[in-house]
């Protein structure tokens, strides 16, 4: 089976991470057992540590029996009463100190004989107390106590020293084995290393001498590239010469257009100039026409007024109308009352009352109606003087209007003309675009023989970046043997007509 050089080197960096998981995972588990044996070393320093505290306690209660005794005999009450106080410091915390190394996590024969001497420590403790007690209210059985006292002092000395010499050899036990699981945890770490250092240097000399295997690969894949870009870079050469002839060709109709556009060029600008006054005068008669846009709105709203005074007059006829009816027919009641009453003239004179009102009525619609009247006159007299106004502005408006069309007639005879230069620009652009047609098809074969050059040439690079990264060096590209241009080929020629 054959590997990739990725693949060795993945296999020599996959044997490192096992061997360092492997002295990590020796490492670790040795440092646990370092850690556990150093734990158990300082519970038992600190069990020590409260042992000799306690034993501290132990002297202080005998120290507290004679103070109170010589005190008694001096009859000193205040320091009685601080002895007592003092015995009951001491004794509660000789039994918190013990308590203590009950509670840790100690050998079970420890814990026993801690369990063991908690009956030796309360007789110790009570016969201090009974002497202390005593030493109050009886000096002698205070001094004859001192005999137990002194027993039960020495025996619980004798416990606490057994204690004190099983704590210490037991911390010495967990040191000798601490040391030990050290000396255990250098020699792992030194043999995995060593196998692991073996292992690695083998299979780092293997793959190194494997991989120049790949190289004549390689190299075969760069000549072929090498080659593929020597044809490709010829067949380039004869299209670069074709579409130079085609550029002179071009260069020369080229010259014709140009002819073709300076008179095309006269002729615009003739255009341009007439254009520019049509636009003048299109300007003005915009003008004109704005201005007799607003004369005629202007002549709408004054026929409008007109037509609201003509119906005001109408309802006046009609209310005339009206009262001249009524006036009939009281007239008529008045004439018909005179007949009957006779001389009593009574009604009649009612009636020719309402006739004079309704002849008052009259007279006063009557002038409204000639008011209206006269002011209907002056508005029709102001809507003549707007139409006149509207058709001054609408003369002006044809006048402008013929100038802009003899300008319009200037602007096609010049049309005209330009229409014959462009078609002589046409004809110029049609053989123009047969010889661009042509170079473009030898443009779009050469942009494709380009394109493989440029694949060929990319991965001639990556053959020749492989090469270098597995040797590790850098890798320098020979210049190609193909001929450069001439100074007088017809690329360089086609160009310095043009640029003439």
């Amino acid at each position: 089976m054959k590997f990739s050089v990725s693949q060795k080197v993945f296999s020599i960096t996959t044997l490192a991470a096992l061997a360092l998981g492997a002295l990590l995972a020796v490492t670790f588990r040795e440092f646990s057992d370092i850690r556990a044996t150093n734990d158990r070393v300082l519970l038992l320093a600190s069990a020590l540590q409260t042992q000799q505290s306690a034993d501290m306690m132990h002297d202080a209660l005998r120290g507290d029996a004679i103070a109170a005794t010589l005190a008694a005999q001096r009859h000193d009450e205040g320091q009685l009463q601080g002895i007592e106080k003092d015995f009951q410091e001491h004794s509660r915390e000789i039994r918190t100190r013990m308590e203590e190394n009950r509670q840790r996590a100690l050998d079970a024969a420890i814990r026993d004989r801690i369990t063991r001497m908690s009956a030796p420590l309360d007789r110790y403790v009570a016969i201090v107390g009974e002497t202390v007690a005593l030493c109050r209210r009886d000096l002698k059985g205070a001094e004859a106590n001192f005999i137990a006292l002194q027993k039960s002092f020495h025996e619980m000395e004798d416990e606490l020293a057994q204690l004190s010499d099983a704590i210490e050899a037991a911390a010495h036990q967990a040191n000798a084995e601490s040391a030990a699981h050290f000396q255990a945890f250098t020699r792992h770490v030194l043999i995995t290393a060593a196998v692991a250092f073996v292992l690695l240097a083998g299979l780092s000399l293997a793959v190194a001498r494997s991989i120049p295997r790949p190289f004549a690969e390689v190299i075969r894949r760069l000549g072929e590239a090498a080659d593929g870009n020597d044809h490709s870079s010829r067949a380039l050469s004869q299209n670069s010469n074709v579409l130079a002839e085609g550029a002179s060709s071009q260069a020369a109709s080229l010259e014709q257009t140009s002819a073709s556009l300076e008179e095309i060029s006269s002729m615009a600008k003739r255009n341009a100039e007439g254009a520019a006054r049509a636009k003048e005068l299109a300007t003005h008669a915009r003008h004109s026409a704005d201005q007799g846009t607003h004369e005629v709105s202007a002549m709408n709203d004054a026929m409008s007024a007109i037509k609201e005074s003509s119906d005001g007059i109408a309802k006046i006829i009609k209310a005339i109308d009206e009262i001249a009816f009524q006036t009939n027919i009281l007239a008529l009641n008045a004439a018909v009352e005179a007949a009957r009453a006779g001389e009593a003239g009574a009604g009649f004179a009612v009636v020719a009352e309402e006739v004079r009102a309704l002849a008052q009525r009259s007279a006063v619609a009557a002038r409204e109606t000639a008011e209206r009247i006269d002011d209907s006159v002056a508005k029709s007299r102001h809507g003549a003087e707007v139409c006149a106004k509207v058709a001054a502005g609408l003369q002006e408006i044809t006048a402008k209007s013929r100038e802009v069309d003899e300008l319009v007639g200037e602007i096609a005879r010049a049309s005209v003309e330009q229409t014959q230069g462009i078609e002589q620009v046409n004809r110029a652009v049609g053989q123009m675009d047969k010889v661009i047609q042509n170079s473009a098809a030898r443009a779009e074969e050469g942009a494709g023989i380009a394109q493989e050059l440029i694949v060929q040439s990319s991965a001639l690079k990556d053959s020749v970046a492989e090469l270098s990264r597995l040797v590790g060096g850098t890798a320098t590209v020979a210049p190609s043997g193909l001929p450069r241009a001439s100074a007088a080929s017809p690329a360089v020629r086609a160009r310095e007509f043009v640029a003439a």
